[in-house]
């Protein structure tokens, strides 16, 4: 059983179709035919006049239909590799420490990444189905800050991940699928220029070592890299051979159709050049003479390529493979060795002689036959990309994966639906401070997005093909934070049991918030500023009682203890009242607050040994006030048992 594939490489200069036979023994082209662009319907591999290049598309599919009596009704096309766009994006955030990471967690965190990539290619968010995204690769993980090589099964308060992405502009793709229908064509296959020549010229076993494949046409010159098993990054230089040709118009006052045959007649080896100049002086010309002249040139172009070649891969690549016309160019990739600090054997120039495809030997040859067989073998590898019409929420989606199997995050990018949709944000927190220290309350976390396929429950890696329905639900929002008064101090300042002359006493902490008493049911707002006032020893507890401090003992757990000791919050305090000595000389109110005095002849500022009483203002501009049994007071001012004493500041 054989398989017979019809592949067209629009380029900038030429249309080269061909028509690949696949069989259980080599791949052989049956039928191929190039032909030029009579204008320049094309630049830098964008097409610019869509009917001229749809014109000489079904030239070339009349011709290759008449040469094997058969009807071609679709074709596998690639697009331009110097339209591809390669970003990278980091994206952070925070999870529920207390819940194992997942698949999902991880594929909903690179697909944020993605978007975050697309978003530098577009000017606003709206925009981001611009942008087909054609693949990406994990640079790194992160977690807590640290760097990890798999998220999934952790636990943590933050994980991360950067990403390199790379992008097809939606208009290039439409450019070529309008090209294709207007030539009566179906396409049944996209691929890209460089990931078709890297099929073909490198296997995946070679992807292992960090190789840079440079397609030099006439145009631009595209640049893929491959490294540790996968292709790494994509760049395009915006020079090649036209630079070669316009240096050689220049020197010698050449019109550019001329200039481009003395120039391919430097790639066949011819050692005398004939050509006549724009005035008609007709020309003998050594090649060496010729090469000597554009040599700045080459040069020029040689350090573009490898300042691009540095670029996209951060370092100097292992080897360099070159595909295309502007290979062929003089010393070329002696130059580029050079710039690339690269042995000359480094630098290599691969051709039709590389592949493993037989016939039309005499038509695809040399460098510039490797992408359009590529194209065409692209389908055979199962390496093209296939479009499927799907409707993400009812709205029509062309997705583009390769043979036509996508994902659900596939379907998520291509159509522009924000990936912070899938997991509802967490409710807002609190940030509450307590005696001067700071405490966060989270809020709760979101539920997940809802996803269906074709009515069935289904995850970001469920697979998804061309008719499919896809129905997304976003995720909803979690809860805000929530306390009362009462729940947050608990467990740090719990109610405490106390036994005075037998009767059990209660003993809640008094909160001050904000500067006023709160109740215990309040509910706690953010940045509150809380003071809670909590007795610890007897001393502390008859005093938070209003208890007078005369006349009684203290016991810990059933043992005698002195007043100032402090209890745990689960040690029995016992008191019993009126069965000590004391020389006692009287009490006072400070503050409506009993205060037991010790000694006769007390001065107000001896008071404050006896009270809990903060110095220091509250706020700039505040005054102190003091005052005894109502009358203004100073430090000095004698107290005596009864009195009632107010200090506070104003």
């Amino acid at each position: 059983m054989t398989e017979k594939i019809f592949a067209l490489d629009i380029g900038t200069r030429t249309v080269v179709g061909l028509i690949l036979e696949i069989t259980q023994h080599r791949p052989r082209v049956l039928a191929a035919e190039i032909r030029e662009h009579r204008e320049r319907s094309m630049l830098d591999g964008q097409i610019h006049d869509v009917p001229q290049v749809a014109g000489l598309v079904m030239e070339v599919k009349e011709t290759l239909e008449k040469a094997t009596d058969s009807k071609l009704p679709k074709v596998a096309v690639a697009a331009a590799g110097r339209a591809l766009k390669t970003t990278k994006a980091a994206v952070i955030k925070a999870i529920n420490s207390i819940q194992e990471i997942n698949d999902n967690q991880v594929l909903a965190l690179e697909i944020e990444a993605v978007q975050a990539a697309q978003t530098k290619l577009t000017e606003s968010k709206e925009r981001l189905a611009d942008y087909h995204c054609v693949g990406y690769s994990v640079v790194r993980y992160q977690l807590d800050g640290q760097p990890i090589a798999k998220l999934t099964g952790q636990y943590g308060n933050e994980i991360g991940v950067e990403i390199i992405a790379t992008f097809l502009p939606r208009v290039v793709v439409d450019s070529l699928v309008n090209v294709v229908q207007k030539a009566g064509l179906e396409l049944s296959s996209l691929t890209l220029e460089p990931i078709a020549a890297l099929n073909i010229i490198i296997p995946a076993s070679m992807r292992q070592i960090n190789i840079a494949l440079v397609d030099i046409g006439a145009g631009t010159s595209d640049i893929a890299v491959t490294n540790k098993g996968t292709v790494t990054g994509y760049a395009m230089v915006p020079a090649a051979g036209d630079e070669i040709t316009e240096a050689l118009c220049e020197h010698y006052l050449l019109d550019f159709h001329t200039g481009e045959r003395v120039k391919r007649s430097l790639s066949v080896g011819c050692e005398v050049v004939e050509f006549q100049d724009i005035v008609g002086v007709d020309h003998q010309v050594s090649a060496r003479e010729v090469t000597a002249a554009i040599k700045p040139a080459i040069d020029d172009l040689a350090q573009k390529i490898a300042a691009g070649v540095l670029e996209v891969n951060e370092k100097t690549p292992q080897a360099v493979i070159a595909i295309g016309g502007g290979s062929q160019t003089p010393l070329l990739t002696e130059m580029l060795a050079e710039k690339l600090s690269l042995p000359g054997s480094r630098v290599a120039v691969r051709g039709r002689e590389a592949l493993a495809v037989e016939g039309q030997e005499e038509v695809l040859i040399g460098p510039q036959a490797v992408t359009p067989i590529g194209i065409a073998a692209s389908w055979e590898y199962n390496r093209a990309l296939e479009f499927s019409d799907i409707k993400v929420n009812g709205r029509p989606v062309r997705l583009i994966s390769e043979n036509g199997k996508g994902t659900v995050a596939d379907a998520l990018l291509a159509a522009g639906i924000n990936a912070r949709q899938l997991y509802g944000r967490p409710g807002m927190g609190l940030s509450i401070t307590v005696n001067g220290e700071t405490h966060i309350i989270k809020g709760c976390l979101g539920a997940p997005a809802s996803i269906a396929v074709n009515g069935n429950d289904a995850t970001l890696d469920t697979e998804v093909a061309n008719g499919y329905l896809l129905e997304i639900s976003p995720g909803e929002r979690g809860q805000d934070a929530r306390a009362t008064v009462k729940e947050l101090i608990n467990s740090k300042f719990p109610t405490r049991q106390v036994i005075v002359n037998g009767e059990i006493h209660l003993i809640e902490p008094k909160v001050i918030i904000n500067g006023t008493e709160a109740d215990g049911a309040a509910l706690v707002t953010d940045k509150a500023e809380m003071k809670v006032i909590y007795p610890r020893t007897a001393k502390e507890i008859l005093n938070f009682m209003k208890i007078p401090l005369k006349n009684y003992q203290v016991f810990i757990n059933g043992e005698h203890s002195d007043e100032n000791i402090i209890a745990a919050s689960d040690d029995k305090v016992e008191v019993v009242l009126g069965s000590n000595e004391s020389n006692s000389f009287g009490n006072i109110l400070v503050n409506e607050e009993p205060v037991e005095l010790k000694k006769d002849g007390v001065i107000l500022t001896d008071l404050f040994n006896y009270i809990d009483f903060d110095p220091m203002p509250p706020t700039t501009g505040s005054k102190l006030l003091m005052q005894v049994n109502g009358s203004a007071a100073g430090f000095t001012t004698m107290v005596h048992g009864g009195d009632q004493v107010t200090i506070k500041w104003q």
